[in-house]
């Protein structure tokens, strides 16, 4: 059975997904954050954790984890995102005339702040970071709604909201309400994309949708799974998304390969 690596630091499922990784019959294994283990329990993965400690656990023991390529949301057909989006180099975004959001486009390397800028040279980032960083710059938009969507195999395996009205949309009794049929629309909307074969989309990732204003549902961003917060999702389900995200390098498929991201380059857009 697979061994769930986990992260006490990084999220606050951590602690039930081990609880339910025990009830699958699956070890886990505590990782800290600031070292990295020197041997790891079985042979066979799942990863819940920070991205820093990912990087080091899965060059130390030979593991690759599958998750969204940079550029993804940029390629994305308009009916999808309702906005423009741009896929450039952190040095083009500073040239930028016009007000836009912008953020780095790999979720391991938030070098600056995520956020609407009146122009490129408002971008608050340090002097020494490389112009060539990979940025995803995108229309302003505003969203009524966010919701997170787990996807496994084109197939959406649980979800819960996430924004509300700008706030997270957890009650005051931890749960994580939603009109049913406003999560029936954006179901509908999210199996038009997961079966659009002109899309090209990754096996496991985190997919948030949610409603822009006067424009309608669309694809905030993709995220991996393996260091997203879950949210109200059902975390039985989550289980084994993890658990395909995370595997040895001569376990990929040349389908997969084209989702295992190699950092030790920088990356550039």
């Amino acid at each position: 059975m697979p061994t769930l690596l986990l992260s006490r630091t990084c999220q606050p499922e951590a602690g039930k997904l081990a609880q339910m990784a025990k009830a699958a019959g699956w070890q886990h294994q505590w990782l800290r954050r600031q070292t990295t283990p020197h041997r790891l329990h079985g042979d066979d993965f799942a990863y819940y954790g920070e991205t820093d400690l990912a990087l080091r656990v899965m060059r130390r023991h030979r593991l690759v984890l599958i998750e969204p390529r940079f550029d993804l949301l940029a390629r994305l057909p308009r009916q999808y995102t309702k906005r423009r989006i741009v896929y450039m180099t952190l040095g083009d975004a500073l040239e930028l005339s016009e007000r836009a959001f912008v953020k780095p486009a790999d979720c391991t390397n938030k070098a600056f702040d995520a956020a609407v800028w009146e122009s490129g040279k408002y971008i608050l980032c340090t002097d020494d970071l490389s112009r060539q960083t990979a940025v995803l710059v995108s229309e302003p938009v505003s969203w009524d709604v966010e919701y997170r969507v787990i996807v496994l195999e084109r197939q959406a395996i649980t979800f819960s909201p996430y924004i509300r009205g700008g706030w997270l949309a957890r009650n005051g009794q931890d749960q994580w309400p939603y009109p049913e049929d406003e999560a029936a629309e954006m179901l509908d909307f999210c199996r038009q994309l997961l079966a659009d074969s002109t899309t090209t989309l990754p096996p496991v990732f985190t997919l948030d949708v949610g409603i822009i204003e006067g424009r309608g549902w669309a694809v905030v961003e993709f995220n991996p799974l393996w260091c997203s917060g879950l949210l109200g999702c059902d975390l039985s389900n989550v289980l084994p998304a993890l658990h395909r995200a995370c595997c040895r390098p001569d376990q990929l498929s040349d389908a997969d390969a084209e989702w295992v991201i190699n950092r030790s380059a920088e990356a550039t857009a």
